[in-house]
């Protein structure tokens, strides 16, 4: 037996066409009985603009790339309050697990003055300079002035202990600004067993 299928309404349709004019997608009738996810659609926006350099990558920038993402995880949080604009778009969003959000300066403040930070750097006491260790870098080009790229990121802290994990972010080359991270994970970082000589 045939099902129902129907074309979205004209309201519909023209909604649609607002929010994902710039997604190489196309709407079509479906069965009555199908249900869509909307939110994607419904939340998806332009929240910040930049003028991207479109130059084609080199090897050099392919290192300032790496060089960027280093500095941003070598930020100790009495820093990142000032600094995390020379680093990422604002707001940026962020990545964590089970959850992703805007991060802006009241997100950072936030964070800043939360428990869970408080915890971590009793638990975790940096160094100053913080002894982060980035590797293990996979660069992959998105065309001309934007990356993703996957690393792994290693800190050494004060008692003695080692956390490790894999963590990714993308960049855009902003024209005048150099690299800015528009998106960027807090990926679970998990003890790292010492190594006896």
């Amino acid at each position: 037996m045939a099902r129902d299928r129907h074309t979205p309404s004209p309201e519909v349709t023209a909604a649609f066409a607002r929010v994902a004019d710039e997604l190489p997608l196309e709407l079509v009738p479906a069965e009555v009985e199908a249900r869509c996810v909307g939110v994607a659609f419904a939340f998806f926006q332009r929240t910040v603009d930049v003028e991207v350099d479109t130059r084609a990558p080199t090897a050099k920038t392919e290192a300032q790339a790496k060089d960027h993402l280093t500095r941003w995880e070598s930020l100790a949080p009495q820093e990142f309050s000032a600094s995390w604009r020379d680093y990422a778009t604002e707001p940026y969003v962020g990545v964590g697990p089970g959850w992703v959000g805007i991060i802006d300066q009241a997100a950072i403040d936030d964070w800043l003055k939360s428990p869970q930070l408080a915890e971590a750097e009793k638990t975790h006491p940096t160094f100053t300079p913080r002894t982060v260790k980035v590797t293990k870098y996979q660069l992959v080009a998105l065309g001309p002035g934007r990356f993703i790229a996957v690393y792994r990121v290693e800190e050494r802290y004060r008692n003695g202990k080692v956390s490790a994990g894999n963590t990714f972010a993308v960049l855009m080359r902003v024209r005048g600004k150099g690299w800015r991270i528009a998106v960027a994970s807090k990926g679970t970082r998990h003890e790292k067993p010492i190594r006896k000589a």
